[in-house]
């Protein structure tokens, strides 16, 4: 084996220890090759002396000992950029889930939540409802949000800044109302901005006047029902005189008329003396399974005289079942539709066509009644259940309101479409 060949396998079966080789027959050619192969360094007997030797001996050792360390420190930083690599790794999925699980909270949540500087300028989103029911708004005022040309006064994200501290307002915009807190933010230049929270409150404030209206109505129905009484007795014993009175003179020409008009008057105010008890009535519902059919076809029938005078055309639709049951107060829904349907033979003096329907649905009983009378003026629509409210001559106003009071105790809904000159359409949900 020569001298390279021997170099060569000492390099490939050693422990990479460095190799000194000294010779007294090589060359420079050969002490080439070594160097390639990779021996530390190739020297020549006769140029040797001691001193040399030690140093090169010295250096190779050193140079050993420094890519020993280097080799070791590679690995120990390879494994560290692995430990690394997968901390950051798991690190990512931490935050790409809780990413996720931040925008699944936000995106269902009702309040649309910013970050507002204290320029107005809306600088970040969180919420993905706000994009998708007012666009992208970043960079732009928020008081955009609003459909305003300039800033609320006071500004309530201003306000949170300054004094550090949460603040809250309502903000009305158009027929929408807002409840808004501004909580503030201390950004990462150490400037500060507002997380705005926005929450849609219309719906609340809606129920709440509608509790309002309630509880006003529930006081002028007790009031109403307590003077209905006091005037009740009297009336009745006025009512009695009258008849007396009529009977037994035997009048002619002006004082006949004038005893009739009298009567008339009595009979007004009787009807609105009733009227009163029926709207102030607030005893507890006495429910019992009745025949909506049966109760439909009564009431219509106590109008046939004024539905033939009039020349209304009748058209009933309803299940085909011989019975349709509802569970409720008897007298309260008979009154219900026989005021319904009063309004409605009243609306066309003239004729016309009166549909009456009941369905059944998902457990509620739906009622249609639909005249093609006059119709109601838009501007009466909102306060056809207001009491004393109504436009006909000689009415007390208190007819839809007690068909309102009545359903309302039953839990149920009405709905009334209407246009002038085309008719009406009242829509009772009951549950059954």
């Amino acid at each position: 084996m020569g001298g390279l060949a021997f170099i060569k396998h000492v390099l490939d079966h050693g422990d990479n220890l460095p190799i000194i080789v000294i010779t007294n027959e090589g060359d420079e050619k050969q002490a080439v090759q070594a160097m390639k192969l990779g021996v530390y360094d190739y020297l020549f007997k006769d140029d040797i002396d001691p001193l040399l030797l030690k140093k090169t001996i010295y250096r190779a050792l050193a140079d050993h000992r420094n890519r020993k360390e280097k080799e070791r420190l590679q690995e120990e930083l390879a494994s560290y950029t692995g430990q690394l690599e997968k901390m950051v790794e798991e690190r990512t999925r931490e935050i790409e889930y809780l990413n996720s699980y931040k925008e699944l909270i936000l995106d269902n949540l009702n309040e649309y939540i910013r970050v507002v500087d204290p320029s107005n300028l809306v600088t970040q989103y969180e919420c993905g409802k706000i994009l998708a029911e007012f666009g992208d708004n970043v960079r732009k005022r928020c008081y955009f949000f609003w459909k305003l040309d300039k800033e609320c006064e006071p500004c309530t994200a201003k306000e949170s800044i300054e004094n550090g501290k949460v603040m809250s307002t309502e903000v009305i915009a158009g027929d929408r109302v807002y409840a808004l807190s501004a909580i503030p933010l201390k950004n990462r230049d150490d400037t500060f901005s507002a997380i705005e929270v926005v929450r849609d409150i219309t719906h609340h404030r809606r129920i709440e006047e509608e509790l309002r209206h309630k509880r006003r109505l529930a006081a002028m129905g007790e009031m109403s029902a307590r003077i209905a009484h006091e005037i009740r007795n009297p009336l009745n014993k006025i009512c009695l005189s009258h008849e007396i009175l009529k009977e037994s003179l035997n009048l002619k020409g002006g004082d006949k008329k004038t005893i009739e008009i009298m009567g008339r008057g009595i009979e007004t105010l009787r009807t609105l003396a009733t009227d009163l008890l029926d709207y102030g009535r607030s005893e507890k519902l006495t429910k019992e399974t009745i025949d909506i059919r049966e109760i439909l076809n009564n009431v219509i029938s106590e109008f046939d005289y004024k539905i033939a005078k009039s020349g209304v055309k009748i058209v009933k639709r309803f299940p085909k079942k011989d019975q349709v049951y509802l569970n409720a107060d008897a007298p309260k829904i008979r009154q219900v539709f026989t005021n319904v349907v009063k309004n409605a033979v009243e609306s066309m003096p003239e004729g016309g066509i009166l549909r009456v329907s009941a369905k059944e649905k998902e457990g509620f009983l739906v009622t249609v009644i639909a005249d093609s009378g006059v119709g109601i003026p838009k501007e009466n629509i909102e306060r056809i259940f207001e009491p004393f409210f109504t436009s006909k001559i000689g009415g007390t106003g208190l007819g839809m309101a007690i068909v309102k009071h009545f359903i309302d105790m039953h839990d149920g809904e009405i709905k009334i479409e209407s246009e002038e000159g085309r008719g009406t359409i009242v829509t009772i949900t009951l549950p059954q």
